[in-house]
């Protein structure tokens, strides 16, 4: 490892060339190279890794990628143990010594349990400061499991010889003593005795006892074990148990081991049985599973019926359109019937009668009031004409554009009303075009929004502004009224504030509307530019 040290690029990491290394990282090195035990020192925050040849076998196939790695890198499914670790040995400085610790490790590739007597040692720099961590790792997995295994065959010694009879026999799994090759009951405990209420077993062999065993193929699985000396493990087995005196049978599924007992010389002398019934787990699991899968259907259902509704109101969307369509058609061709015909009659009305004054004046007659009040009366019904095809639909809409109209309709609304309107827009929001529909849309919205002002808020200033922001329209309209309420945004026959979601929806874009008491009304459409949007 040492040519390693001395090949590897070291300023590519956080420590720095070999020439700037402290004096404590060099000595901790050498230490860990020279030290025959599995070592590895990490250094500074991101606990760079260098390693001795003896710590490489614990790398498997990441060495040689490991060396001057981030250890959190190197090993990231026990990171979330070890830097608990790390940062008590840099926050206090003192050792830590862990014996036999499980871990799990996939250094090949594959998961795998292993055991370590792990030792975490602080390295401090020349100020006495902790820089580092050498760590000593053991591998202690066979003595562990080997020790394991011994206790397992204490247990069934001790079993076998009584020594734990009591606690034997209120295990809650069952468990039996099988002797010889025979495997004849030495003893049984009352779980099992509960389990098998219908057999008479003791000092009986097992084809004996339970025939039923031999031709389930178990008699074959245990000659296997008792050959072989490797236990049996098994999850839910199927086996059938007799139910009563009438031969009748009855399914079980169980869990079970069959762990081979060794006298001194290594040789298979019985077999000891553990187990559990999981018979009513596993039909509680099924049950689950099948109202699991109740429950999928009622979520597909409700899935189907939220796709119906969603495009029930996808379908009443565009018939909401429709007729905002047909309805702003009809404003047209409304406001072009009365200004071509009623206008023209009123028109042609004030001209007779002003003309029939002039006549009186030239021919010294004396003038006629109902003449005169004729003349007055036609000219308001022309300003009424007028004013009802702006509100129907204003000429500079079709004409100016929806910027000039919406200019236009606030100074309408500030002369009609005394409600001070205040107007700007930006430059950039000023340069773009908006096509037919999408100025229609917005000028219905400001239109509604401000005679909700008018109507409403009792107010005495009403801001409106205008502007362009990442292919966006932005509208925002601000009073300073009394404020709309939170019960008023959430009526739902509050028509207007929904025509006004409705129409901004159509074009993708988006509508709030808050306020409080004593703040006003603020209204802010958002309005995409792009048709995809």
């Amino acid at each position: 490892m040492a040519a390693l040290v001395r090949q590897l690029d070291w300023s590519k990491t956080s420590l720095g060339p070999i020439s700037e290394w402290l004096p404590s990282l060099r000595i901790a090195v050498t230490m860990a190279l020279d030290s025959p035990l599995p070592t590895i020192v990490l250094w500074g925050t991101d606990l760079i890794q260098i390693y001795n040849d003896a710590y490489r076998p614990i790398l498997g196939l990441r060495h040689p990628l490991a060396f001057g790695q981030r250890t959190k890198d190197c090993w990231p499914e026990v990171w979330d143990f070890n830097v608990l670790i790390y940062d008590r040995v840099f926050a206090t400085g003192e050792r830590v010594h862990l014996e036999d610790q499980e871990l799990v490790i996939a250094p090949s590739g594959v998961s795998e349990t292993r055991y370590f007597t792990i030792i975490y040692t602080p390295i401090r720099n020349e100020d006495g400061d902790v820089c580092g961590v050498l760590v000593i790792a053991m591998e202690t997995t066979r003595r562990v499991l080997a020790e394991r295994q011994n206790i397992t065959l204490l247990k069934a010694s001790q079993f076998a010889a009584g020594q734990l009879r009591h606690m034997f026999d209120h295990a809650p799994s069952f468990m039996a003593l099988l002797k010889g090759p025979e495997y004849v009951f030495d003893i049984v405990n009352a779980a099992f005795m509960r389990l098998f209420s219908r057999y008479d077993v003791l000092e009986k062999s097992l084809s004996e006892a339970i025939p039923e065993f031999e031709i389930q193929g178990l008699v074959e699985i245990l000659d296997q074990v008792f050959a072989s000396g490797e236990p049996f493990l098994a999850y839910e087995m199927s086996v059938y148990l007799k139910d009563g005196e009438d031969g009748h049978f009855k399914e079980y599924y169980l869990d079970f081991v069959f762990q081979p007992i060794k006298d001194a010389t290594g040789q298979v002398t019985a077999i000891f049985v553990d187990g559990s019934d999981k018979t009513e787990q596993r039909q509680a699991r099924l049950e689950l599973r099948r109202l699991n899968q109740e429950l999928t259907d009622k979520v597909v259902s409700l899935e189907e019926v939220q796709t119906e509704l969603h495009q029930s109101r996808s379908t009443l969307r565009k018939l909401i359109d429709h007729q905002e369509s047909i309805k702003e058609d009809e404003r047209k061709r409304i406001a072009r019937d009365i200004h071509d015909d009623l206008g023209a009659v009123l028109t042609g009305i004030k001209a007779n009668v002003s003309v029939s004054i002039d006549r009186s004046q030239r021919a010294g007659l004396p003038e006629d009031l109902l003449l005169r009040e004729a003349v007055e009366q036609a000219e308001a019904a022309i300003g009424t004409v007028r004013r009802v095809i702006a509100e129907l639909r204003p000429s500079v809409l079709d004409q100016l554009g929806v910027w000039a109209a919406l200019e236009w309709y606030a100074g309408q609304i500030e002369e009609r009303t005394g409600l001070q309107c205040q107007w700007s827009i930006s430059d950039s929001a000023a340069d773009v075009n908006l096509d037919a529909e999408r100025s229609t849309m917005l000028f219905r919205v400001v239109q509604e929004a401000l005679t909700n002002v008018v109507r409403h808020a009792g107010a005495k200033q009403v801001k409106i502004r205008i502007l362009h922001s990442k292919g966006m329209i932005i509208v925002k309209i601000k009073d300073d009224g009394v404020g709309i309420g939170a019960e008023q945004l959430l009526d739902g026959e509050s028509w207007g504030i929904l025509g006004m979601h409705e129409r901004t929806r159509h074009f993708g874009g988006e509508l709030n509307i808050s306020g409080s008491s004593g703040t006003g009304t603020a209204v802010i459409l958002r309005l995409p530019l792009s048709r995809k949007a």
